[in-house]
């Protein structure tokens, strides 16, 4: 419950900022912009500084060869942006989606075993964002080319159908869930009426407030929590001071290293903008998150 009660009163202020921007028509996107970015900063960044004490738990041990791959896999990531970043981006996409699905059904066992559901979840989250952004998208993929194909996607963001379909097949797929009696039905409902809520919120919300919203409160904070758990079963008397300073470490590490990629684009070293280069650092840290993530949730004694 006390968790709740902060969320609600983190959120409040996104909130407030969202209403007075939609029918006030006031300009509140400076307050908003460093709002949202404390919150990343503070509680959305860390959900992924544990990654190294997860793997070393759940395969008993930790060597430099998991640094290796773990930053082999994010800097990869990072390279192939320059060379294929319209396919890239979809690769992001699709497994931000599957992460995102496997995050909030983690505690499900029939649920978190169906990769094409939690891709359809995910989706109808992302392409509801997007929709949201078309225009920015499409001085983006005109910056590659305009390849026809992409033009395409973004005609079916911009009127909704991407988002219709993958809304649809979630819905689909949580009804067939409930008719062969997988779940239970206040399971259901409860599951469903959330969904209801998230959507409609992040429609009416700014994109940057949305994003906010679903990155910090929905994903991030669960995430934090599954990891506290985790780490108290071997642990009565871990403390949340405790998991501060386990995560502290490599949360520093993670902002010095955006700050660095930062400078690199201020100085002109790596010619990208700002937002793009936000992009491809989300993308380059989410990857080896995601795959240390679904080991976590692949073994049945780490989750709730």
């Amino acid at each position: 419950m006390k968790a709740s009660i902060y969320k609600l009163l983190l959120l409040t202020p996104l909130v407030i900022t969202s209403i007075c921007h939609n029918y006030f028509l006031l300009d509140v996107q400076s307050f908003e912009l460093c709002y949202s970015l404390l919150l990343i900063f503070t509680l959305g960044i860390p959900h992924g500084a544990m990654d190294h004490i997860i793997f070393k738990k759940e395969r008993k041990e930790i060597s430099h060869l998991f640094t290796l791959l773990y930053w082999t896999l994010g800097i990869g990531n990072a390279v192939l942006w320059f060379y294929f970043p319209l396919e890239v981006t979809f690769f992001f996409i699709v497994i931000s989606a599957f992460h995102f699905g496997e995050a909030q059904f983690s505690s499900s066992k029939i649920l978190s075993k169906r990769p094409v559901f939690l891709i359809c979840w995910g989706m109808a989250v992302i392409t509801l964002l997007l929709s949201k952004n078309v225009d920015q998208l499409a001085h983006y993929v005109e910056y590659y080319n305009n390849p026809a194909f992409y033009q395409n996607v973004l005609y079916f963001l911009e009127n909704g159908t991407v988002f219709l379909v993958f809304l649809t097949l979630t819905i689909v797929f949580k009804l067939y869930f409930l008719l062969s009696r997988k779940i239970k039905t206040d399971i259901f409902l409860r599951q469903s009426l959330f969904f209801i809520f998230l959507m409609v919120f992040m429609n009416f919300s700014t994109t940057l407030v949305g994003i906010t919203a679903f990155f910090v409160f929905v994903h991030s904070w669960s995430v934090l929590e599954q990891e506290y758990d985790y780490l108290k079963k071997d642990n009565p008397s871990f403390s949340l001071f405790d998991f501060v300073k386990v995560i502290f470490p490599f949360s520093i590490l993670s902002y010095l290293m955006v700050g660095l990629f930062f400078a690199l684009s201020i100085f002109g070293v790596v010619q990208i903008s700002n937002a793009y280069l936000v992009i491809v650092i989300l993308s380059s840290l989410t990857l080896p998150h995601a795959v240390v993530m679904h080991i976590f949730y692949n073994n049945a004694k780490s989750v709730r």
